[in-house]
């Protein structure tokens, strides 16, 4: 076996770490993982508080479920184009066919892609498509919200609205237009919900009225901020863009790539708000992170406009990989199986030890997503009771004790790169309430130490 030391040396001189400190070692170097557990090249093993560091291993890591159907796919069929004209797999068709019949209201096309990010671009080449199709071509802009994360690509980079998106990598794309977000505790207009009136959704209209309706392809957000937060949409929100967004004939994109497939409690976060948008964007957990795997669900309204005859090209060359759709498949299956009210319950349990002991905490405040299943989070607010202003370095250091001394205990916590105070609560599904207990304890325990500044 190669040493640590070894890895070490390999990973400085040939790895380039996405998010990664150029130069700097890797925290650290994983070598295996069962349910909710994983375990590094020391034997050192952590109970997983991050589902796989980005939010998406719901089914735990290395499912059996999973790990059957790709050895079975492999055996069969491995890859077949699905760019060549009218073929197809028959794991593809059934996917899709299944995936359909859970989708919101009339969504019941499904494009295939390899990830989140990819499936930004897609949805967004549909609205455009879509546009064109029906004699309106002039309607290319795109509607973001700010602080929102939509992938890595130079396009999902230009949406998202926080300090992750272009970093050094030059201009946002031109037609990317912004608008406020829906962080109640950050409101852009310094009004509190409820009795804002909604202003930060209502503000779509005076975005739309000085971009001109007819030049807006369609408008994407995430139903909870993720990077930038796991923060959710307080109830009104989505309503209030569905009216905005469908008066002004525009396309409407709900981001599902985390809080889809039964991360809420619900089987899409959308569902909490009793919206359908006309397209939904999937990722991460569609497959439980098992193989790069993405999807937009498309509603039929949109697909029939398209012209008879013609293709759609926005094909690249891994788009429903058999074995990625196999493993796709056995994936729906679990999540079609009561994952949702999994999620709910414990995510009830969840809910309840936030409020009653997190909360009081002197330096706890801004919990999210209280009733949304195992996709909550609070943030370290250390003038809570002083009022002094927000120290960033104050802040930085406790969140870093907070991280460190918890792995010291066997727990791994996340955090949220476009919005670092704030702790997000992201478990696999498989936890049990027990096993979420000792990783709350320990968060617990360690919140109680940190002091008010």
């Amino acid at each position: 076996m190669v040493s640590k030391q070894e890895l070490v040396k390999k990973d400085l001189a040939h790895v380039i770490h996405p998010f990664g400190v150029m130069g700097a070692e890797p925290k650290f170097i994983f070598t295996e993982g069962e349910g909710v557990y994983l375990r590094d090249i020391d034997g050192n093993k952590y109970m997983d508080m991050t589902s796989g560091g980005v939010h998406l291993c719901n089914l735990g890591h290395s499912p059996k479920a999973l790990v059957d159907a790709l050895d079975e796919q492999m055996h069969k069929l491995a890859y077949f184009s699905a760019g060549a004209p009218n073929v197809a797999t028959e794991q593809y068709i059934e996917y899709c066919t299944e995936l359909a019949e859970v989708l919101p209201g009339d969504l019941n096309r499904v494009y295939m892609t390899c990830s989140g990010s990819e499936t930004t671009e897609v949805s967004t080449q549909i609205a455009r498509h879509y546009w064109d199709s029906v004699g309106q071509p002039g309607k290319y802009k795109i509607i973001a919200i700010n602080r929102a994360y939509h992938g890595g690509t130079l396009l999902s980079r230009s949406l998202t609205g926080s300090q992750v998106g272009m970093g050094s990598f030059g201009r946002r794309v031109p037609e990317v237009v912004r608008a406020p977000n829906y962080m109640c505790p950050r409101c852009a207009f310094g009004l509190t919900y409820p009795d804002c009136d909604m202003a930060c959704a209502k503000f779509l209209e005076s975005v739309i009225e000085q971009e001109g309706e007819d030049t807006i392809s369609c408008m994407i957000a995430e139903v909870a901020l993720g990077n930038g937060g796991v923060y959710w949409a307080p109830d009104g929100w989505w309503q209030k863009v569905r009216e905005i967004t469908k008066e002004h004939n525009i396309l409407l994109i709900a981001d599902e790539v985390q809080t889809g497939f039964c991360r809420s409690g619900k089987f899409w976060g959308v569902d909490h708000f009793n919206v359908v948008p006309d397209m939904l964007n999937m990722g991460k957990g569609i497959n439980s992170g098992f193989l790069p795997c993405g999807a937009v669900g498309v509603s039929d309204k949109i697909v029939n406009a398209f012209p008879k005859g013609q293709p759609f090209k926005g094909y690249v060359t891994q788009d429903a990989n058999a074995l990625v759709v196999a493993s796709a498949r056995a994936a729906l299956k679990a999540y079609k199986g009561g994952m949702a009210d999994r999620t709910a319950k414990l995510g009830a349990h969840l809910s309840k030890r936030f409020a009653d002991e997190f909360q009081p905490l002197p330096c706890v405040d801004d919990i999210s997503g209280l009733g949304k299943g195992l996709y909550q989070s609070f943030a370290i607010k250390l003038n809570k009771t002083t009022g002094k202003p927000y120290d960033v370095a104050a802040t930085a250091k406790a969140r870093d004790f907070l991280a460190g001394e918890a792995l010291k205990q066997g727990v791994l916590l996340g955090t949220c790169d476009g919005y670092p105070r704030r702790e997000p609560i992201v478990p696999p599904f498989i936890i049990t309430e027990a096993e979420l207990d000792q990783a709350l304890d320990v968060t617990l325990s360690l919140m109680k130490e940190i002091k008010p500044v």
